[in-house]
């Protein structure tokens, strides 16, 4: 009985041992490399930290990132992009509304219209790398 006990806490307090872990979120930046070609130019005119929360229902452990969710024109189409935050929280936040370079993650951009869930990577004014992905689409 005192076994089948001690079994069901530790299921219990799992979750919160592995949430309550502090991680470094800036640790090992993606950084833009000299010679890799950005060659599409996409214009930021918004952008909105969201939190985007999943869960099990087994267990009830939640897991709560915050998103950026940000408007774009992307070879003159509209688009709403979506990526992880890459910063610590005492720094501001580096994607601001202007001109960014990027490029299509997974071979060359098709021709076409965008697509719901490409991937992008974005080079942000210090060098960082934001990848994201389409979301939304309008004309």
């Amino acid at each position: 009985m005192r076994g089948s006990m001690i079994a069901l806490l530790l299921v219990l307090c799992a979750p919160a041992l592995v949430c309550g872990q502090e991680s470094n979120p800036d640790q090992n930046l993606p950084k833009a490399k000299a010679k890799t070609v950005y060659p599409l130019k996409v214009h930021i005119s918004d952008a909105q930290l969201r939190n985007q929360c999943t869960g099990s229902d087994v267990l009830r452990a939640w897991s709560c990132d915050d998103v950026i969710y940000a408007s774009a024109t992307i070879n003159g189409q509209k688009a709403e992009l979506m990526g992880y935050r890459i910063w610590s929280s005492d720094e501001p936040v580096p994607l601001v509304p202007g001109d960014y370079e990027a490029r299509f993650l997974k071979g060359p951009q098709p021709a076409g219209p965008l697509m719901l869930g490409e991937k992008y990577e974005l080079v942000l004014p210090d060098r960082t790398l934001w990848q994201c992905k389409v979301t939304g689409i309008w004309e």
